[in-house]
């Protein structure tokens, strides 16, 4: 049966985190293009976690996964994007006692991943370039919109010229007012200018053919973001004609999935939002919209700033508009947190 072809496998993968110091994570995934029933991927050491990491695509192998990660691993990461009919997240609830459950999107992963990745080729420069986009799925939509915000000029080139179009038209309706780039669907390479990079998240092998080489300036960045989407062709081109090109590593945009689990998020929830009442004073911190007159500090155990009075809107008062009461109010704020004013006041 298929769960003894997988056991060892997933066996060695739990044997090889299981002794270490570090928040032991293991993510559990499935693709659209899954080239297996069943995929070990890379594992991910970071400053604070160790990551082994699955991919799966029949249920009964999701179960054994989750099953024998419970308990091991601190964190187990569920893909709750629907690239397959497999609800994840609701075999994870089945087998999943001990560990904690974290809600995982790859595909927004990606995204970071292919966003540091042009930025680091660019060294963070990318007013005036302009990024061909292979594809107007779901993170070539999102990583257009994002290099376009970073002044990058997009164009988007796909399969389905009419579902650009629409994707492009929606994104640059939303980009800021003044942005001085835009996001343009193209129906052909045809008398097109030269690209100062390619990205490709195409679910197809070889859609970036030889010829795609000669419109990216040398010393430009192609991008494979999907599997097998540059062709053999493609890639010798680019190595005569000067373009560098790169497999995507998810592995830089993966920390990004483990933001609600960090530190700071758990140390933001504990110590810094919250509300609390000091001498029938009300102290609000991260967030929490106030009753006119309460007091904003900048967290709520140890505060050392005073942010302001609300406004009871969500806002901030304005000083001028401080009664006497407010001031007052205030006043006492100070003396009860002991906070020191840029006059020297306490």
């Amino acid at each position: 049966m298929m769960i003894s072809g997988i056991s060892n496998q997933v066996l060695s993968e739990i044997d090889s985190v299981r002794g270490s110091s570090k928040i032991k994570v293991a993510s559990v995934g499935s693709t659209s293009r899954l080239l297996a029933d069943f995929l070990v991927l890379p594992r991910r050491s970071y400053e604070h976690y160790e990551c082994i990491n699955f991919l799966v695509s029949r249920p009964e192998d999701a179960s054994f996964c989750f099953e024998r990660l419970d308990g091991v691993v601190d964190i187990v990461l569920v893909d709750v994007e629907a690239k397959q009919s497999l609800d994840l997240m609701g075999i994870a609830t089945q087998y999943v006692q001990h560990s904690s459950i974290v809600a995982y999107k790859p595909n927004d992963a990606s995204v970071e991943a292919a966003d540091l990745l042009v930025r680091q080729h660019f060294k963070d420069q990318l007013n005036g370039k302009t990024i061909l986009i292979l594809g107007a799925g779901n993170i070539s939509a999102k990583l257009a919109l994002r290099l376009c915000e970073r002044n990058a000029s997009i164009k988007m080139l796909s399969r389905n010229y009419n579902k650009a179009s629409t994707v492009a038209d929606g994104l640059n309706a939303i980009l800021p007012k003044y942005s001085r780039s835009a996001i343009k669907a193209i129906e052909s390479l045809s008398n097109q200018p030269l690209f100062d990079g390619l990205v490709s998240f195409v679910a197809a092998d070889g859609v970036a053919q030889e010829e795609m080489a000669y419109l990216v300036k040398r010393g430009g960045i192609a991008i494979d973001g999907g599997i097998n989407n540059l062709s053999p062709g493609f890639l010798k081109a680019s190595g005569e004609n000067g373009v560098i090109c790169n497999r995507m590593d998810v592995r830089l945009g993966f920390v990004y999935s483990l933001l609600s689990s960090s530190p700071d998020v758990s140390n933001f929830y504990m110590n810094v939002r919250g509300e609390r009442f000091d001498d029938n004073i009300r102290l609000l911190a991260g967030g929490i919209i106030g009753n006119r007159g309460d007091i904003i500090v900048d967290r709520i155990q140890q505060p050392t700033q005073i942010v302001g009075m609300a406004n009871g809107v969500g806002g901030v008062l304005s000083s001028k508009d401080y009664s006497s009461k407010d001031k007052i109010r205030l006043e006492r704020a100070r003396e009860i947190l002991n906070i020191v004013t840029e006059e020297g006041v306490r």
